[in-house]
C-alpha cells in the first residue's frame, strides 16, 4: 500500500490554487495596486510560481496529467492575452 504523505498532493493544489486565484482575479478587475491589476499580478508572478513548484512536485511523484497542466500554468499571462486578442 502506498503511502500518503503532505507532500504527495502539492502538484495537485498548487494546480488548482492558481486556476482559484485566477479566477478570482478575472471577478476582481481593479485592484489597489495602482497600474498593476490583480489580472496582472495574478499572470504575471503567482500563476507562474505556482507552475513552477507543482511541476517539480509532479516530476518528483510521477504525475504526467498535473505536470502538463502545471506545465500550461507556467505561460498563463501568454495564454490570457492570447484569448483577450482573440475575442
Amino acid at each position: 500500500m502506498k503511502e500518503t504523505t503532505g507532500l504527495s498532493k502539492v502538484h495537485k493544489w498548487t494546480f488548482f490554487l492558481g486556476l482559484v486565484l485566477l479566477a478570482l482575479s478575472y471577478i476582481g478587475r481593479y485592484g489597489a495596486f495602482g497600474a498593476l491589476r490583480p489580472m496582472g499580478l495574478t499572470t504575471v508572478f503567482i500563476c507562474p510560481i505556482l507552475g513552477l513548484v507543482g511541476l517539480g512536485f509532479s516530476i518528483r511523484n510521477r504525475s504526467l496529467v498535473f505536470g502538463l497542466l502545471n506545465f500550461i500554468q507556467i505561460f498563463s499571462f501568454f495564454i490570457v492575452m492570447w484569448i483577450g486578442y482573440h475575442l
